[in-house]
């Protein structure tokens, strides 16, 4: 009898033991496809829309519908998205608002009904119609001018987000060939092939970080299984790495500080990109970022003229970066001039004063939203998230809509 137990008592162990590896192995050892796909989808688990969980939802994501004049469009099938492919609750037909942006109009890290979109119609009380997607920029902007107008807004507000914006501006005029008049004579040809090699460097960066990411998850064993302890949360993918966002970040900072930084206080932290933030602003050495910043002022300029035709108002909404929000908390003046990171606050601080200035120039309204995050996060708000991304929290949002409310009563 005591045999029998015994050898019960073994399989019974042995079986759990061998589900236990099993489900570690594929969980931790076995992510996506891929590094790009995996942190991808590991961004969206951690930060990205509350409540899309589902592998199935997000890559839906990931696979965009082909448009002749925008390159992409998302499709109406992804979750959380309208009939045309934006993300509102409802298709309006009319709006006393339209916001045109990317992902920081989009509202990546924010449920649908706290991107800054959502949140200025709250405070307004006026209806505001969401028209941004992903990895959009400036041509992509003027383009969408045509369908925002068609629901007769009393405004139009664009986001130009400083961090890559310019790159976005590039890349689509230098590659579809409908935007040949926004090319330079002298690149007209060569722009694809400056493009090219700007996107290999720059590639190589991101990949860089993200192998130390993936490195850092697959050799701190006893922070994965202190975090996954829990039976439960085994089986929960949304919960796999949650929580070492900015620890693995932090650690990247500090294998490399020209690479990235991080900042660490009682009440926040985060992680930030440092040199690819750089290349994408830096129009002293990337010909891709200097001549992305000539085309985002004429597409701002086109755009200005089309709104005075319809009498519509239109303002420009300047979202900066979060290296330069942190920029005083992480006391970057201090730092010698061949800082990476002291190069990049410098780098943007000029690129956005040469926009305003161009504003000012030529009559466009253009609202800066630095001033007002700036002192959110100095009072200790957490108006970003922990992990490396870039794009505000909901309470980031709240004060994004909040610059905006004086110029759209």
């Amino acid at each position: 009898m005591k045999r029998l137990i015994l050898k019960g008592s073994w399989f019974i162990f042995s079986s759990i033991f061998l589900c236990a590896l099993t489900v570690f192995v594929i969980t931790f050892y076995t992510p996506l496809d891929d590094n790009e796909q995996f942190f991808s989808y590991l961004d969206f688990l951690e930060n990205g829309f509350p409540g899309l969980i589902e592998k199935t939802e997000v890559i839906c994501y990931f696979k965009p519908i082909f448009d002749k004049t925008l390159d992409q469009r998302l499709s109406p099938e992804c979750f959380g998205l309208d009939k045309r492919g934006y993300r509102n609750s409802t298709a309006l037909q009319k709006a006393d608002i339209v916001a045109i942006g990317d992902s920081q109009t989009f509202g990546y890290n924010a449920s649908i009904n706290k991107t800054w979109p959502a949140q200025l119609a709250t405070l307004t009380g006026q209806s505001v119609y969401n028209m941004s997607v992903m990895a959009y920029g400036p041509v992509h902007y003027l383009v969408l001018m045509n369908e925002a107008l068609k629901l007769s807004p009393k405004t139009i507000v664009v986001g130009i987000y400083m961090g890559n914006n310019m790159l976005s501006a590039f890349r689509l005029a230098y590659n579809n060939d409908l935007y040949k008049f926004l090319r330079k004579k002298e690149y007209m040809e060569t722009g694809k092939d400056y493009f090219e090699d700007f996107s290999h460097r720059f590639n190589d960066v991101v990949k860089k970080r993200d192998n130390f990411f993936m490195f850092y998850e697959k050799t701190h064993v006893m922070e994965w299984l202190k975090r996954n302890l829990n039976p439960l949360k085994l089986f929960l993918t949304i919960d796999r790495f949650k929580g070492s966002a900015f620890d693995r970040g932090k650690n990247w900072a500090i294998s490399d500080h020209n690479e990235g930084a991080f900042y660490e206080s009682k009440t926040l932290r985060t992680v930030l990109q440092i040199k690819s933030r750089l290349m994408s602003m830096d129009t002293d050495n990337e010909l891709v970022a200097r001549e992305g910043l000539r085309i985002t002022k004429d597409a701002m300029k086109l755009m200005k003229e089309k709104a005075q035709k319809h009498s519509v108002k239109l303002i420009f909404l300047l979202i900066p970066t979060k290296e330069l929000v942190y920029a005083d908390l992480c006391k970057v003046d201090k730092r010698p001039d061949n800082d990476t990171y002291f190069r990049l606050v410098k780098m943007e601080t000029t690129i956005t004063g040469d926009i305003l200035a161009f504003c000012k120039q030529n009559g466009i309204q253009c609202v800066n939203s630095f001033t007002k995050l700036r002192e959110s996060l100095s009072k200790g708000n957490k108006i970003y998230i922990e992990s490396v991304d870039g794009h505000p929290s909901e309470e980031g949002y709240a004060n994004v809509a909040e610059t905006l409310l004086p110029y759209v009563r």
